[in-house]
């Protein structure tokens, strides 16, 4: 899901036109145009992941939108590209999440799922397991997999961990799954009055539960014990890290 680009709103019609112009550094630069409701999205070439410590050619790198190398044209498109790191396959799916601090972000669909087998074991590999800590964190709905990232799952957007060290640092943009569920503390006392004041800022989510939007309020919920963070074990559940 890769290095995404934010922005603050300054007004309606602002912010949604510089958010269809976010970009996640993973992929080619994404540019759409209102107009025409067009935009670009490459997905980074073999050589490029290669270089940056994950191996494409290992079993549990999932390239979700191709087969076998080619686009499946509903998700995925072939288009050219000038720039050297980016393949010819374009990502179609936009979506939209929360930054750190709260900030509205939109990127192209996440192009590869990944497990433990596609870090090399060389330098490189290695450093892309560290890069690979930062999180983003999925919320699934109370009545779904606790354990899946599928759009239909989440009773909310998608958040993640912006913070220092990030930005600039993540070439391929590499991201730990992390999944978010209220515990059952969140719906007595002295939870569920915790939790008021985000129902009223945030409004709620497909579950009647309060939307989170900043890191900072979550860390504090988990401290609370009024969410708990969930992960995909590496070797146990399929695929813990998206690019």
């Amino acid at each position: 899901m890769n290095q995404p680009r934010w922005i603050s709103r300054t007004g309606a019609a602002v912010a949604f036109a510089f958010l269809l112009a976010v970009a996640p550094q993973v992929q080619a630069q994404l540019q759409i145009n209102r107009g025409q409701g067009t935009h670009q999205a490459h997905d980074f070439n073999d050589t490029f992941y290669i270089q940056n410590g994950l191996d494409p050619t290992s079993p549990d790198f999932n390239r979700r939108f191709e087969v076998d190398g080619v686009p499946n044209g509903v998700q995925t498109v072939f288009t050219e590209t000038d720039d050297p790191t980016r393949s010819t396959s374009r990502v179609l799916p936009v979506n939209c999440g929360y930054d750190a601090s709260g900030q509205p972000l939109c990127y192209p669909g996440p192009p590869v799922f990944f497990g433990e087998g596609s870090f090399q074991d060389t330098p490189a590999g290695e450093i892309a397991r560290e890069l690979a800590k930062f999180r983003a964190f999925i919320f699934p709905k109370v009545t779904g997999n606790p354990l899946s990232p599928a759009p239909p799952n989440r009773r909310q957007d998608n958040m993640f961990e912006t913070t220092k060290g990030y930005v600039g640092a993540n070439p391929l943009g590499l991201w730990r799954l992390v999944f978010v569920s209220f515990t059952p503390t969140a719906f007595v006392e002295p939870g569920l009055s915790r939790l008021a004041p985000l129902h009223i800022q945030n409004g709620t989510d497909t579950d009647g539960t309060p939307v989170i939007k900043r890191l900072h309020v979550l860390l504090e919920l988990e401290a609370e014990g009024l969410v708990e963070f969930n992960v995909r074990i590496p070797g146990v559940n399929p695929e813990p890290w998206v690019v």
